[in-house]
């Protein structure tokens, strides 16, 4: 099961997400559920880092990503965190049994 930790500051803006496992969906290469989750993960930091040239730490391993924003988020941030979120929850609704969703709301 994959599992999405959403952190929220005292003013409910995203300010750290991390991902950890894998769905076992279908065989590596062939599993849309990771390929999905990593897609829209991977989309927020390059918006975040790339496009806002926000600073934030990244740490990556095998079946774990965590990221922290550095400084508060802007609203442009939040757009971008706050999208990412919809994308996750819509492919939870999907697929229930293969990625699990915590956050401080």
């Amino acid at each position: 099961m994959i599992r999405i930790e959403i952190l929220r500051d005292n003013e409910k803006r995203i300010i750290s997400f991390s991902a950890s496992g894998h769905s076992f969906y279908k065989k590596k290469g062939e599993d849309i559920i990771c390929a999905g989750v990593s897609a829209i993960l991977q989309t927020a930091i390059l918006g975040l880092s790339e496009y806002l040239n926000l600073a934030l730490n990244v740490k990556r391993e095998d079946g774990f990503l965590d990221v922290r924003l550095v400084l508060k988020p802007s609203p442009e941030a939040l757009s971008i965190l706050e999208t990412m979120r919809l994308g996750i929850y819509g492919i939870a609704e999907k697929y229930p049994n293969y990625i699990e969703i915590i956050e401080n709301l």
